[in-house]
């Protein structure tokens, strides 16, 4: 058996051969492969037997297939001669082909770099893994350049704004509901029975036609509310409708007179007047001109704020009306706002008041709705009757005052201001209103005229004015007014030195047309001009205007309403 013991490596130093290929251990017969991880820092070759070393002729070195041959620098060419010598001792000493070793096959093996495979995929992964970060880490720094690059460039800016279109709707029938006599209490020996007082006078002004009238759930001529109707177009052109009574109540029980503008019926309303303290009647009064059945629903407030429980729900059947007294809702009350809302057919509202001083009768009125809660409201033409000492806290029963209610939840901060004719602000108080509640603030600090009240406000309220003589024998109620349509009718029934006042609470002069007339007004300025009949605005859009009436003990006022409401232009945005 041929001695196997490995031959020392330096000694296949002889024979031309790299001691490391010969010292990496030998691999037992069995073809079995050979662990890398076991051959750290050893040349390996892996698989089957290593192919034989090839011998070059001449050259006694043996060089594996995969090994390169080493690359040598260019040596001086020897001469025929030196050529001669080298190969005749060379002849003499080479050994002999059969005293070569025979080389031991080897399995596979293949140069190795003193890493193991596993161990050079965990660096090529580390290096994958570092370079990925780092260009992630690259990424998001320019990604964070741009946004701050982009925060601090101007870009150009490009909107697209919806445009509002103004349309005009055609509008239906109009309808005007005017109350009709005085509604009182007391007057038969049965103290919860409502009595109708007086006889109304109505004018009216339209434009497409003359108005049909209607009276409404009365025992005779002009014992209970009237209707006026008129188509909405006519001809192609949209139809004008303006109504307004009057009512003188005499008798040995009430006295007293009274202006009312004849309202559109509408889904909600706001009424502020009158009070249920000693020697005050108050009834509400809602008439339904439509043809169905109205479901009225109501919200009470007074000075201590909501009243509850309300006046309870009533169904009120076509053509009919429904009168209560608020005396038992709201008893001793002394400022109070009712808001009247309906479903199904819509109605239209009004509070009849009557005052008496011990047993004499001291005055009546008949009140419309104000103007819906608004962050302004104005009170046109308002008469003031000086005082003799400047003091919030004075009566409200007597002389000016406004009453203000807040319908908010949350506390609303007002301004009350009082301009005079020429535009002038003759008045400010700044007032800070409770939530829900209603005050009555009396004007004390003024002379004797006519001012014109705006009230600005930072949540919606809604406001109404009284005037009473300081010897207290008559009153008279200015609910707010809305703003005017372009082109106005102003009816105005028969009464007592009649005036309209119109006002201009816009920030610049406006030139309006009243019967022919051209009149300038400049901002915050009222034109009072005598009125009677029927008067025709041109250009009032934006305005407010209201007819009022002082001579004889009688005091009356009413707001002018705008001609067709329903035909209002509306903005539209697509």
């Amino acid at each position: 058996m041929a001695d196997r013991s490995p031959r020392p490596a330096d000694s296949y130093r002889d024979f031309g051969i790299d001691p490391e290929l010969v010292a990496a251990p030998a691999l037992p017969d069995e073809d079995e492969s050979l662990r890398l991880d076991e051959l750290t820092g050893v040349p390996a070759y892996l698989g089957g037997a290593a192919p034989a070393p090839e011998v070059k002729p001449g050259s006694g070195v043996a060089v594996l297939d995969d090994e390169p041959e080493p690359e040598h620098e260019p040596e001086h060419e020897p001469e025929a001669e030196e050529l001669a010598e080298d190969e005749a001792e060379a002849e003499s000493t080479a050994p002999k082909p059969s005293s070569l070793p025979k080389p031991r096959p080897r399995r596979g093996r293949t140069r190795a770099s003193g890493r193991s495979r596993a161990q050079e995929h965990r660096r090529r992964g580390a290096a994958s893994t570092a370079a990925r970060t780092g260009g992630t880490v690259a990424a998001l720094a320019i990604v964070a350049a741009s946004v701050w690059a982009l925060g601090w460039m101007p870009l150009p800016q490009f909107q697209a704004e919806a445009v509002p279109v103004s349309v005009t709707p055609e509008p239906g029938e109009q309808l005007r509901v005017c109350p009709g006599p005085l509604q009182q209490l007391g007057v038969s020996s049965d103290a919860s029975e409502i009595t109708a007082v007086g006889s109304p006078t109505v004018a009216s002004a339209a434009t497409g036609g003359d108005p049909e009238t209607t009276e409404l759930g009365g025992t005779g001529q002009g014992s209970g509310p009237s209707v006026l109707a008129l188509p909405g177009m006519a001809d192609g052109e949209i139809t004008q409708l303006t109504a307004a009574q009057t009512v003188i109540a005499t008798g040995g029980n009430a006295s007293g007179f009274s202006a009312t503008a004849c309202m559109q019926p509408t889904s909600s309303q706001w009424l502020l007047a009158g009070d249920t303290t000693v020697g005050h009647t108050l009834v509400i009064d809602v008439v339904n001109p439509g043809n169905v059945e109205a479901r009225v629903n109501f919200n009470t407030y007074d000075e201590s704020g909501p009243v509850s429980p309300s006046i309870p729900e009533t169904v009120i059947a076509p053509g009919e009306r429904q009168e209560i007294s608020l005396a038992g809702i709201a008893p001793d009350a002394a400022s109070l706002a009712i808001q009247v809302t309906s479903t199904g057919a819509e109605v239209a509202s009004f509070l009849h008041e009557t005052i008496t001083s011990t047993l004499d009768p001291v005055g009546s009125d008949i009140v419309g709705p104000s103007a819906l809660p608004s962050t302004e409201q104005v009170l046109p033409g308002l008469y003031v009757y000086e005082r003799a000492e400047d003091d919030e806290t004075a009566s409200t029963t007597v002389g000016t005052s406004v009453r203000l209610a807040n319908p908010n939840d949350s506390v609303t901060s007002a301004s009350l201001e009082l301009y005079g004719e020429d535009g002038s602000q003759t008045a400010q108080i700044d007032l800070e209103l409770q939530p829900n509640v209603v005050i009555d603030y009396p004007i004390t600090s003024l002379a004797s005229g006519n001012y014109s009240v705006r009230v600005d406000a930072d949540q919606p309220v809604t406001i109404s004015g009284r005037v009473a003589p300081m010897e207290a024998d008559e009153f008279g109620w200015l609910p707010s007014s809305p703003t005017l349509s372009d082109d106005v009718m102003v009816a105005v029934p028969s009464g007592p030195s009649a005036t309209l006042s119109l006002t201009n609470f816009t920030d610049e002069a406006r030139t309006v047309t009243i019967d022919g007339d051209e009149v300038t007004l400049e901002p915050n300025a009222t034109h009072r001009v005598d009125a009677a009949g029927e008067i025709e605005l041109v250009d009032a859009d934006g305005l407010y205007a209201a007819v009022s009436y002082a001579a004889g003990g009688r005091i009356a006022s009413f707001p002018v309403q705008p001609g067709n409401a329903d035909a209002e232009p509306i903005q539209v945005t697509r």
